[in-house]
């Protein structure tokens, strides 16, 4: 009876090391990508999943969605001797989103950001070939006195809380280029 109980257990222990090496091999962690401008004295510390970078020049950087549905501008001003007002930035932006052909301003919102306070404004218009609509962010360079601007245009839809989501989480990668 014993020598039957330990058989039993050899064979149950051999058969859950054969299932145990059967598994899926996990997938390896993806190494987030770190993409740098030195012109702009920016950098975005990891590039969020569905964004690849289209262009990275002395203007900006610029990100499209890997469904190539929306496009997203990083930019910075130049650099200012005295303050810059994110409220007024905001205000402009408004007037535009207003005059543009079919024009509609949806609203802004003040957020708290790791480089301080950001200020968005979205709004949509039409284009030649449909609707888009755009979110802005202003808020100030975490190094420097300068404006920082992203903007974010895909096609006007039923999608846009995604969007917001999308580029607050491209805004929390946003950091100073450090220089050695």
């Amino acid at each position: 009876m014993r020598a039957r109980m330990i058989g039993q257990w050899v064979v149950a222990a051999g058969l859950a090391l054969a299932l145990a090496s059967c598994r899926a091999t996990p997938p390896e962690p993806s190494i987030a990508q770190r993409v740098e401008n030195p012109h702009l004295g920016l950098a975005i510390a990891a590039l969020p999943g569905g964004f690849v970078v289209e262009a990275n020049d002395a203007d900006s950087f610029r990100l499209r969605r890997s469904d190539g549905e929306g496009v997203l501008w990083v930019e910075a001003g130049p650099e200012q001797v005295s303050g810059i007002n994110l409220v007024e930035e905001v205000k402009g932006r408004r007037a535009l989103f207003q005059e543009a052909p079919e024009g509609h301003y949806f609203g802004n919102r003040e957020l708290m950001t790791p480089n301080g306070t950001a200020f968005t404004a979205r709004g949509a218009y039409s284009v030649e070939d449909g609707r888009v609509e755009e979110i802005w962010v202003y808020t100030l360079h975490p190094a420097a006195n300068r404006l920082v601007t992203l903007t974010y245009r895909y096609p006007a839809g039923g999608d846009s809380q995604q969007r917001v989501s999308e580029l607050l989480e491209l805004l929390g990668e946003v950091e100073a280029v450090v220089r050695d």
